[in-house]
């Protein structure tokens, strides 16, 4: 009986260990696809797949599988790409880490601002560059620099918001909503309340305040949107814009002129 016992014991450890081996020659393998096809696709060529491909494995199995591989393989080559950046004894890897940044900053910005995405990334690498120290963790170096993408962007959407304040000769085709035909002078009457409009969003204290209303019924972004360019809450740009339309109603230029319009 004991015997029989002892058979089956060692049985199933066996069992066990085949198992065991199975799993981790399975990861092995996923772990050795997933990087090689980010490898591929990002165009990274900083570190060999095998080599990427066994910490990625290592740290996924030490973690259990709590972490997605793929977030994993990003997080690991973060690190590669970090210090990359950031050591001076070879030029030539500190050069192609950095286009390797651009190139991953670019697939993002195009994705989101197809029109500007060039312009941004190059903006977003030179943030990375000049404020590389204020990163205080490698492993978000990637969150880091995209970051400093969305800083880009709003400086960006900041400009485009300057730019139609100041404007004032703005072609109505850009705010016209209505389709319909209106006569030559209704459109110098709409010129003229868009410029007294523009001119006392400008002289509104807050500049939030002023980016809450023109990204909204200027640029047509949602509060989401606007909420992320301005590193807020979508309810808190509500709450600017809310306040911003009241500091208007009480503009004495504005009033005085929509009065003298009756």
């Amino acid at each position: 009986m004991s015997s029989s016992k002892s058979f089956e014991a060692e049985s199933t450890s066996a069992h066990r260990a085949k198992a065991q081996h199975q799993d981790k020659a399975n990861t092995q393998e996923r772990c050795a696809s997933l990087v090689k096809e980010l490898m591929s696709r990002y165009q990274w060529a900083l570190i060999s797949v095998e080599l990427l491909a066994a910490r990625v494995c290592e740290r996924f199995t030490a973690l259990n599988g709590k972490i997605p591989l793929s977030k994993i393989a990003i997080q690991e080559y973060t690190l590669v790409l970090y210090e990359a950046c950031r050591q001076e004894d070879e030029l030539s890897r500190k050069e192609r880490a950095y286009t390797e940044l651009y190139r991953y900053i670019y697939h993002v910005a195009k994705k989101k601002r197809p029109e500007v995405g060039e312009d941004l990334a190059q903006q977003a690498i030179l943030l990375v560059h000049e404020q590389f120290e204020s990163c205080r963790e490698p492993g978000a170096f990637l969150q880091f620099a995209l970051f400093k993408l969305r800083q880009a962007e709003t400086q960006w959407l900041r400009l485009e918001a300057k730019a139609a304040l100041s404007d004032v000769e703005m072609p109505l085709s850009q705010i016209q909503t209505r389709e319909q035909t209106i006569s030559p002078q209704a459109i110098t009457l709409e010129n003229e309340q868009v410029k007294v409009l523009l001119q006392a969003l400008a002289r509104l204290s807050d500049e939030r305040k002023r980016d809450a209303i023109v990204l909204k019924y200027f640029m047509g972004l949602s509060d989401e949107e606007i909420a992320k360019q301005l590193h807020l809450t979508a309810n808190h740009v509500r709450v600017l814009r809310n306040r911003g339309i009241q500091q208007l109603k009480q503009d004495a230029n504005l009033k005085r002129y929509f009065l003298d319009l009756e």
